[in-house]
């Protein structure tokens, strides 16, 4: 998740909530993502639109 570079982007990942799995709050920057993984975002607006079209 690191690798994202959300926080250079003034994003920060509140949290993770896997299919079948308990949120993840907090989530640390080494935590690979799967595919179905939900990321709780805050951030602002556009940056949030901006980021929603990334492949």
């Amino acid at each position: 998740m690191g690798e994202l570079n959300l926080f250079d982007e003034g994003v920060r990942v509140l949290g993770v909530k896997r299919s079948g799995e308990e949120y993840i709050g907090a989530p640390p920057t080494d935590l690979r993502l799967l595919a179905g993984d939900l990321l709780i975002l805050y951030g602002r607006k556009h940056r949030l639109h901006e980021i929603s079209g990334r492949a």
